[in-house]
């Protein structure tokens, strides 16, 4: 389904959904990309218009009214679309925070302790000598050979349980369209070893952090945080003004990890017509 805004004859916005079977024989309506999407939102040149995201939440309602179950998942908060839904009656919400780094890295207003554990690594790494190599791919088919690594990488974390974001996606078939103003992955490797990978989306200034993935073998090197560094180092340079760490599970493990960057903690909501579909990813 692509619900669609127009004004006459004219487009104004447009949000992708998927209409299908689960549990049973209830339809269940939810985003088209979820749920490998970090954000899902309204797009087109009025998407930003409060009477076109208050016509889609009309809509959205009606159907939820009319008996489909709707999970409308990871919304931002701050969109048009979130401030409609949430002031009409019948939704059960779920709220996840998302950590957005503002660039350059404020090292000095990071609180001490967290600049020092930062410190402590890096001399970690100097007093074994090792060899740290940074790279960005440049190019699609750079693009494409880092992702095999990545999803290596992925794998070797995620073989014994369950991955937080599903393996059904076929990213070399969507990363084969992809130009060098869309994506790119960055990866560290240590004494030639690979270490940590992330690939990542951007958009003008504002870079997004959409599959990270580290090798638990150099876990004591913590590679993640290693390359989180370079990466906003190299960012900063290139220009960018953002980099968006994505939804955070509320674990201590993920809170703890992120903020570490001083970020800035903004929100997505998740809009559901029944209870049971707002707990899940």
């Amino acid at each position: 389904m692509i619900l669609i805004v127009a004004e006459g004859s004219t487009p104004l916005a447009a949000l992708a959904l998927a209409r299908h079977a689960k549990q049973g024989e209830r339809q269940i309506v939810s985003p088209l990309s979820a749920p490998h999407a970090e954000c899902v939102d309204v797009v087109g040149p009025g998407a930003s218009r409060p009477d076109v995201a208050a016509a889609i939440a009309d809509y959205l309602t009606q159907c939820a009214n009319a008996g489909l179950a709707i999970a409308l998942t990871d919304v931002p908060a701050e969109s048009p679309l979130a401030r409609e839904l949430v002031v009409r009656f019948g939704w059960h919400t779920r709220h996840v925070p998302n950590a957005l780094v503002h660039l350059p890295l404020d090292w000095p207003a990071m609180d001490p302790s967290m600049r020092r554990q930062h410190a402590k690594r890096e001399r970690r790494l100097r007093t074994g000598a090792h060899d740290i190599v940074y790279r960005r791919t440049r190019t699609t088919g750079e693009l494409l050979a880092a992702y095999e690594v990545l999803d290596q990488l992925h794998s070797a974390r995620w073989d014994s349980s369950p991955s937080p974001t599903g393996t059904d996606i076929r990213w070399p078939d969507i990363l084969r369209h992809f130009t060098s103003d869309l994506a790119f992955i960055a990866s560290i490797t240590i004494d030639g070893t690979p270490a940590a990978s992330q690939l990542c989306l951007f958009r003008s200034q504002v870079c997004f952090s959409l599959r990270p993935a580290m090798n638990p073998h150099l876990s004591r090197l913590a590679p993640g945080h290693l390359l989180l560094r370079r990466l906003a180092d190299d960012l900063s340079t290139a220009g960018f003004t953002e980099l968006d760490l994505g939804r955070t599970k509320e674990t201590p493990g993920q809170l703890g990890y992120k903020q570490q960057y001083f970020p800035e903690w903004k929100e997505s909501v998740s809009f559901c017509t029944h209870p049971l579909l707002s707990g899940g990813e």
